[in-house]
C-alpha cells in the first residue's frame, strides 16, 4: 500500500488501523491489575517483590506501596481493538524535558498514532507524536515536529488525556474511594449484563 506525495511527512502505512472516533468522546482506562495512588501519579502497580513478600508472609507496610505505572487507554465508544488509537500514558516528562522541573511526578508524556486517511483495509497513520501533559498548569504539549495536517487531531487527543488523567487524579485522592479505577472492560460486562 503506498504513502501519497501528499500525505503528512513520516505517514506510513498500517493494515489494521482505524479511523479516530467521531463525535465527542473520552479515554477509558483499558488495563486490568492497576490500583490508585494517593500521591503523585494516580496509577500503580504492586512492585514485584510484594508476590514475594505475599508468599514469605512478610507484611511489611514498605512492602505494600504500589509503584507508578503505565497504563494504556482507549476511547470509550467501543469494547474493541484500537490498534492506533490506543494511548500508553506514562508518568514523568519526556526524555528530553527530564530534570528540568523538581515536579515531574505532575507530568505525563506519550506517543500517539494519529489517523491519515483510509486505505485498503488498513489505513495511513503519522507514527509517534510526543505529546507531553501537565497536569498541575493543565497545558499540553504536542512536539513540534507534528505535520500540520493532523495537529489539531493531536491537540484535541493530548486534551482528552490530559481530562482522564485530572479525572482519575482526582478519584485517587478521595479519602474512601475505590482503590482500583474502572476500566473498559468492566464498562462492557456491565452493558453486557443488563
Amino acid at each position: 500500500m503506498s504513502v501519497y506525495e501528499n500525505d503528512p511527512v513520516s505517514s506510513k502505512f498500517d493494515g489494521y488501523a482505524v479511523p479516530t472516533p467521531p463525535g465527542d468522546w473520552r479515554y477509558a482506562l483499558d488495563e486490568s491489575g492497576v490500583f490508585y495512588r494517593r500521591e503523585g501519579w494516580p496509577f500503580g502497580r504492586e512492585p514485584s517483590r510484594v508476590s514475594a513478600c505475599q508468599a514469605s508472609g512478610i507484611r511489611s507496610a514498605q512492602a505494600w506501596k504500589l509503584v507508578p505505572a503505565s497504563v494504556r487507554v482507549s476511547p470509550d465508544v467501543a469494547y474493541q481493538s484500537w490498534r492506533n488509537e490506543y494511548v500508553l500514558l506514562h508518568p514523568g516528562r519526556l526524555p528530553e524535558y527530564v530534570g528540568t522541573t523538581e515536579e515531574d511526578n505532575e507530568f505525563a508524556h506519550a506517543y500517539l498514532d494519529l489517523w491519515v486517511r483510509k486505505q485498503g483495509l488498513g489505513g495511513i497513520v503519522v507514527p509517534r507524536v510526543a505529546i507531553e501533559l501537565d497536569m498541575h498548569t493543565s497545558t499540553v504539549r504536542v512536539d513540534a515536529k507534528c505535520p500540520a495536517e493532523v495537529r489539531g487531531q493531536a491537540e484535541l487527543k493530548a486534551r482528552r488525556l490530559l481530562e482522564f488523567l485530572v479525572e482519575h487524579q482526582e478519584k485517587a485522592r478521595r479519602p474512601r474511594g475505590r482503590r482500583a479505577p474502572g476500566t473498559s472492560h468492566d464498562a462492557w460486562a456491565k452493558s453486557q449484563s443488563r
